[in-house]
């Protein structure tokens, strides 16, 4: 998936079970963008409730896959970018461990994700 997301400038993003970003990865200039542009890098918090409607914390609290598109994201600031996720789940406890997450700009066509 590595590959995909870094030519189509999206970033691949791991959370935990509180929708704390684990990992961020893509190219660089994406990843700066996001983190200056959004607070989306490594060690903020995405649930819900502290952002509003967003992949990471929709897909934690619904416990299924999700992608929201652009200005379906609660904070006008996050309107730009369109992000899929799917929660992560331990295979003998069934326990919620995280989300995957692929984020990308409204400009490269972040409506072809999913």
């Amino acid at each position: 998936m590595g590959p995909v997301a870094e030519e189509s400038e999206h970033l691949i993003v791991v959370s935990d079970a509180s929708g704390l970003l684990l990992w961020v990865e893509g190219r660089p200039r994406t990843r700066l963008d996001a983190a200056d542009a959004i607070n989306f890098t490594e060690g903020a918090g995405w649930e819900e409730q502290d952002v509003g409607t967003n992949a990471v914390g929709t897909a934690l609290a619904v416990d299924h896959a999700v992608q929201v598109f652009a200005a379906e994201h609660f904070n006008e600031v996050v309107q730009q970018w369109t992000c899929a996720a799917a929660p992560v789940h331990d295979p003998d406890t069934d326990a919620q461990l995280g989300v995957i997450d692929l984020t990308g700009p409204m400009a490269t066509g972040g409506d072809a994700i999913l």
